[in-house]
């Protein structure tokens, strides 16, 4: 009984391919021409970037986050694909990187949503950052994806709306979403402990007072002023890191205040949708005299080394998740077992 009822369920699948076959020709023919056409101008858009890398334009660590926001983009655009179409042609692969690409480059969603989303309050609350309330515009992005996710996990409670590509789809993006927040942990880890062994060696530059401040500053590469408390000034490379900066040397001359032992922060802020800036301040009063430190080069080259592994395990991971969810929807879909056929139905895997 079993073996006739699997007999009858492929019989079923085969004469739905066959009548959708029949029934859409040129739509296959368009799909084919959309999708080498895709292919081409993605391998374009490839060439480019790597192209860049050579050139000196674009170093090493931004192409790598190149692909993976590609890559991102791309399933996000999927998962949209797969609330329209109960079914993933390989075809649309090449359609959604290209696509993936001009989201990530046009900064659509980084940019564009992030922007609108800045006018909402709430947005800045539940995502905000340090007293200025930034927030990254990463946040835009992983917002629609999360809710794409969800609707596209939701759908599969419903026998109706189930279908094979369906399931694998949603696997695919919580597994990327799951390594992109284990990746990203591991990197604020790294990056945490490197402004901790940083704020250890900014201290060490107040020990001696004002006397040797600078030249200790320039034994361990970092960037110092010392402020006379008469005319108070922070200099521009100080208020482009952290306005923080500014007001705290303000208040302490204002305020009269002695700092004995320095005070030492760091933080983080946005230069732009992708990368973000690390810094440690430190400060602290001699006499007439304020004394600022900030972190150097050092610091520099340990965060670029953690975003440079990030991002390696990032489109390694990525990219193997991708191509998993396409070779199984292209051949598993025909050699799954009944009790998985049965779970979909007959036309989820049409």
């Amino acid at each position: 009984m079993t073996i006739n009822m699997t007999m009858q369920t492929s019989a079923t699948e085969a004469a739905l391919r066959d009548q959708r076959a029949r029934r859409n020709p040129s739509m296959r023919l368009a799909a084919q021409i959309t999708g080498t056409a895709a292919a081409i101008l993605f391998g374009v858009q490839a060439w480019s970037a790597a192209v860049s890398v050579g050139s000196g334009d674009r170093r090493i660590d931004d192409l790598l986050l190149w692909v993976d926001q590609t890559v991102i983009n791309a399933v996000l655009l999927v998962m949209a694909w797969m609330l329209l179409r109960r079914h993933f042609s390989i075809l649309f692969l090449p359609v959604a990187l290209f696509l993936g690409e001009a989201v990530y480059d046009g900064g659509v969603l980084i940019g564009g949503l992030h922007g609108l989303l800045q006018e909402m309050p709430a947005y800045h609350r539940a995502f905000g950052r340090h007293s200025t309330a930034e927030v990254n515009p990463q946040y835009g992005m992983l917002l629609v994806y999360v809710a794409l996710l969800a609707t596209l996990l939701g759908s599969q409670f419903f026998r109706r709306w189930r279908t094979f590509d369906r399931m694998l789809g949603a696997v695919c993006a919580i597994s990327i979403l799951s390594t992109f927040t284990l990746f990203h942990v591991f990197l604020l880890g790294g990056i945490q402990g490197a402004i901790r062994q940083e704020e250890r060696i900014l201290s060490t530059a107040f020990v001696d007072g004002g006397n040797r401040f600078l030249q200790a500053c320039s034994r361990i590469e970092a960037g110092c002023q010392v402020i006379d408390r008469r005319t108070p000034s922070v200099d521009e490379a100080g208020k482009a890191v952290d306005a923080v900066a500014a007001r705290t040397v303000f208040d302490v001359v204002a305020r009269g205040a002695s700092l004995r032992e320095p005070f030492v922060w760091s933080g983080s802020t946005s230069q732009d949708a992708t990368r973000t800036k690390f810094y440690v301040f430190a400060v602290a009063t001699a006499g007439d005299h304020v004394l600022l430190a900030r972190a150097g080069r050092d610091l520099e080259k340990a965060v670029a080394y953690e975003r440079l592994r990030f991002t390696v395990q990032s489109v390694a991971a990525h990219a193997t998740w991708l191509a998993i969810f396409c070779l199984v929807s292209a051949v598993h879909r025909k050699k799954a077992r009944p009790t998985v056929r049965h779970f979909v139905g007959a036309d989820g895997f049409a």
